[in-house]
C-alpha cells in the first residue's frame, strides 16, 4: 500500500581546492567582461546514466552557450560503483571538479575537508539566488552554517492505495489525519490471507526507516550534533513500527515477496 518515489536526495558539489570552480557561476546570460581564459571541468555523474545522459547534455549545452570560455566533460559510472570510484579519485589527486553525493554520504565528505565552502562564492555571486530551491533539500547540504552543495533531486514520500480492495473491506479511505494505529487498524482489515492480500507495504530499509523515524520526532544525532541517538525511544518505536507489521501479518516479508520489488505489487 505504501510506496515512494526513491531518487536519492543528492547535490551537486564541488571539490576543495580547485580554483577553476570561481568561474562555474550559474548565469543565464554571458558575461561582459573581456575575453576569458579557456577552462574545463569535469563532472562526475551516477543518476544520469544511462537514460538521461541526453537531458545532461542539453542542461551543458546550454551552461556553455553562456559561458562559452567553460566546456564540461561527462564521467559515468553505475550507482553500485560510484561511490567506490569516487574515493579512489579524491585519495589520488583526481578527483572530477563537481560530482553528485547523496545525503548519506555528505556529512562524511564535508567534515572531512573534501568539499568547497561555496557560501562566499554565493554571497559574491549577484545572479544566486537561494529561494529557488526547497529550503529544506538546501539547508541540508550545510554544515557549520557553511554551504557545501546545491540540491539536485529530492525525495518525495507517497502513499498508494487500491480503493477497491477498500471499498470491498468496508474500510474508509486514508485521511490526512491518519496515525500510525489507525494505518494498522485499516491494514489489519484490508489483509486477506487466503487470498494472498496484504493490508500494507512498507520495504525495510534504511530509506524508509529516516522517513518513519522523522514521522515520530526522531533524529539520528543530539541536538549539538556530538553523539548518536540509537537508543532513543522515540528511534527505537520507529524500528519496532517497520518490523511489528510484518510480525502482525499485515506486511509480506522478505520471503514472501520472493524478490519480487515493491512495484510488481500493482
Amino acid at each position: 500500500m505504501r510506496s515512494s518515489i526513491r531518487r536519492l536526495v543528492t547535490v551537486a558539489v564541488a571539490i576543495a581546492g580547485v580554483v577553476a570552480l570561481a568561474g562555474f557561476a550559474w548565469t543565464s546570460t554571458p558575461t561582459s567582461r573581456g575575453k576569458a581564459a579557456k577552462v574545463n571541468l569535469t563532472y562526475f555523474t551516477f543518476s544520469a546514466a544511462p537514460d538521461h545522459l541526453k537531458d545532461l547534455q542539453n542542461i551543458i549545452n546550454g551552461f556553455e552557450r553562456a559561458h562559452p570560455n567553460i566546456h564540461i566533460n561527462v564521467q559515468t559510472a553505475s550507482y553500485n560503483d560510484y561511490f567506490t570510484k569516487l574515493q579512489t579519485q579524491i585519495a589520488s589527486g583526481q578527483a572530477p571538479d563537481s560530482f553528485e553525493l547523496n545525503y548519506e554520504n555528505f556529512v562524511t565528505y564535508a567534515a572531512a575537508g573534501k568539499l568547497l565552502n561555496l557560501s562566499k562564492i554565493a554571497k559574491g555571486d549577484r545572479s544566486f539566488r537561494a529561494n529557488i530551491y526547497y529550503p529544506r533539500a538546501y539547508k541540508v547540504f550545510q554544515l557549520r552554517g557553511r554551504q557545501y552543495g546545491l540540491p539536485e533531486t529530492f525525495s518525495v514520500v507517497l502513499l498508494f492505495y487500491n480503493k477497491d480492495l477498500f471499498r470491498q473491506a468496508g474500510v474508509p479511505l486514508p485521511k490526512k489525519t491518519w496515525k500510525w494505529k489507525d494505518e494498522l487498524a485499516a491494514a489489519k482489515r484490508l489483509t486477506n490471507s487466503a487470498k494472498g492480500v496484504f493490508g500494507d507495504f512498507q520495504p525495510i530499509q534504511f530509506f524508509e526507516f529516516y522517513k518513519v523515524l522523522a514521522q515520530n520526532g526522531g533524529t539520528f544525532f543530539n541536538a549539538k550534533k556530538t553523539r548518536a541517538t540509537c537508543d532513543s525511544p522515540k528511534r527505537i518505536a520507529a524500528l519496532n513500527w517497520l518490523l511489528s507489521k510484518t510480525a502482525q501479518g499485515v506486511m509480506p516479508s522478505k520471503t514472501q515477496m520472493g524478490g519480487l520489488d515493491d512495484t510488481a505489487m500493482f
